[in-house]
């Protein structure tokens, strides 16, 4: 029987279909696989108190992890108030991180704020009607997304913004009624539209600036592009009803990259799939950055770090790595975020620079191919003109080097999405944020290391999903927690080891020992061998 939730969802997708493609295509259920392809799925993991599935954003815990969904916290609480710290046995970063383990169960399933009928997802904040979604924000009607801020009516869909009505969108930004479209903004009524502005009643156009009533980048008398939009909107509903899927945006670029000839050699990406992308390669940060790194270790470990490259690698674990791939024209970088939907090998090869995309937008298809087109030969015909960017720069930006979108961002090195954001390298959108390195989703936050999924913290070293904490290391799914380490699901703690309150005067002791290990190893190793997302589990990794 179908729940609450996906009875308002399936309801919701049936209008959406009906405003974006002039009719129902069946229910929602039927099109999971066409929905969730190019979103950041959630993760299923098995509670270890009830065996029921709870639902994460990442996959990056030790095989012998223990998982907990939001609804089992009273129990969890109820199990841990039997747990007897052992303050006498804290030696070292070692026996202090072994202690957490009996403590460390990592919860998925978050639901914050106000928000209601949310179902099958983790990380939503004041939303309502979510299904399979994770980091969903202030949204209502989201289904099979990852990563939507004030959005409504939205499907499978990944990156999205003040958008309504949405059809697998990705990496978009204040647009209504768009289906199949990659990096577009403040645009309306657009289908297999890619890295475009300020335009309406646009389908098949790419790289188009402030246009209406265009296909194949060809504009178009109001009454001609309507019958033709209409008539290609048919064959997607047909598509839709008998196949359950239909050509999408990102399959039209992976189709004209792959038939264009003179195509670049490809390379291996780190997951082994053959792909004309590599990992980013190192850059020289800025002497400012330099400068801001060492400060920001200085506040949270006692002890400045320097310089920053040394600490690269070890910050980019658990970050998704920026990818490099050369543009279709002339070779030069072009970066990306490492996201599904840029990672399609035949895509990247449609690649270029963001200078380039705006050189090209006046190539176009002629009359002829016009009304030769069709959903199913669309790469074909559209070759010439299928060109994509992933980079995008909203806003006055200063000292941004190496990074694949950015706004409003001032010293950012090898970041993807760093918004309104001061100081930061080796970072996943960073938001109204300062001094962050290593972070990855971290929002109205200062001075933080290696820190995930998380908002207002200040002062955090190997924190994930919490929220309005100062000073804590090595903590998850805790709210309003101070001066704390090593603590898991809590509310309210101040002086905190493994959830249980010390004291100041055992704190400070603790703490001690805890960063000397800390600044032993980095000084030495210039990494540590484990993180927030190595606690839980590391007992039974260290037996085998």
């Amino acid at each position: 029987m179908a729940s609450e939730t996906y009875a308002h969802l399936n309801k919701a997708w049936k209008s959406t279909c009906k405003v974006l493609l002039g009719g129902e295509v069946g229910d929602m259920a039927r099109y999971e696989n066409y929905l969730s392809r190019y979103s950041e799925m959630v993760v299923p993991k098995k509670s270890s108190q009830s065996g029921k599935e709870a639902y994460f954003s990442t996959n990056d815990y030790l095989p012998g992890a223990k998982f907990i969904s939001q609804d089992e916290l009273s129990d969890y609480q109820k199990k841990i108030a039997t747990f007897k710290l052992d303050i006498n046995t804290l030696k070292d970063l070692d026996s202090i991180s072994t202690a957490a383990d009996e403590v460390a169960d990592y919860c998925g399933d978050a639901v914050l704020g106000n928000s209601q009928n949310v179902e099958a997802s983790n990380r939503c904040f004041n939303s309502v009607n979510v299904y399979r979604s994770q980091e969903i924000y202030d949204s209502k009607y989201v289904a099979f997304s990852s990563v939507a801020r004030s959005a409504e009516f939205l499907f499978g869909s990944n990156g999205i913004g003040e958008t309504r009505f949405g059809i697998r969108n990705f990496n978009t930004y204040q647009n209504t009624r768009c289906f199949e479209c990659d990096v577009i903004y403040n645009s309306t009524d657009c289908y297999y539209v890619a890295t475009s502005g300020d335009c309406t009643h646009c389908f098949f156009s790419f790289n188009q600036r402030n246009t209406s009533y265009c296909i194949g980048n060809r504009r178009l008398p109001k009454d001609q592009y309507l019958k033709l939009r209409d008539a290609l909107l048919e064959q997607v509903r047909s598509d839709l009803e008998g196949k359950k899927d239909a050509p999408g945006i990102i399959g039209l670029l992976e189709s004209a990259g792959n038939a264009r000839s003179g195509s670049i050699s490809a390379v291996r990406l780190q997951h082994g799939k053959k792909s004309s992308a590599t990992r980013i390669q190192p850059n020289v940060p800025s002497p400012v950055l330099d400068a801001s790194f060492a400060e920001t270790a200085h506040i949270l470990l006692g002890k400045r770090l320097g310089p920053l490259i040394d600490y690269r690698n070890w910050l980019y674990n658990h970050v998704s790595q920026l990818i490099s791939v050369p543009s279709a024209i002339n070779g030069k970088a072009v970066y990306a975020e490492p996201l599904k939907y840029n990672l399609v090998e035949g895509a990247q090869k449609t690649f270029v620079k963001l200078g380039e995309s705006f050189k090209i937008a006046d190539e176009k298809i002629s009359e002829e191919e016009l009304g030769k087109l069709s959903i199913e030969n669309a790469a074909q015909v559209l070759e010439k003109i299928v060109y994509f960017t992933p980079e995008a720069e909203v806003g006055t930006n200063i000292n941004v080097s190496a990074c694949a979108a950015y706004g409003y961002a001032i010293n950012a090195l090898e970041c993807w999405w760093p918004v309104k954001t001061k100081n930061a390298a080796y970072c996943g959108w960073s938001r109204e944020s300062e001094n962050t390195y290593g972070c990855s989703i971290i929002f109205s936050s200062k001075f933080c290391i290696k820190c995930f999924n998380s908002v207002n913290l200040n002062r955090c070293f190997e924190v994930s999903d919490s929220n309005s904490c100062t000073d804590c290391y090595f903590c998850h799914n805790c709210e309003n927690c101070h001066d704390s380490m090593f603590c898991f699901n809590a509310k309210n703690l101040r002086y905190a080891v493994c959830n249980v309150e010390v004291g100041k005067g055992e704190y400070s002791r603790i703490i001690k020992l805890l960063l000397d290990g800390i600044n032993a190893k980095l000084e030495k190793n210039k990494s540590l061998e484990y993180g927030i997302y190595d606690i839980s589990g590391k007992a039974k990794a260290k037996k085998k």
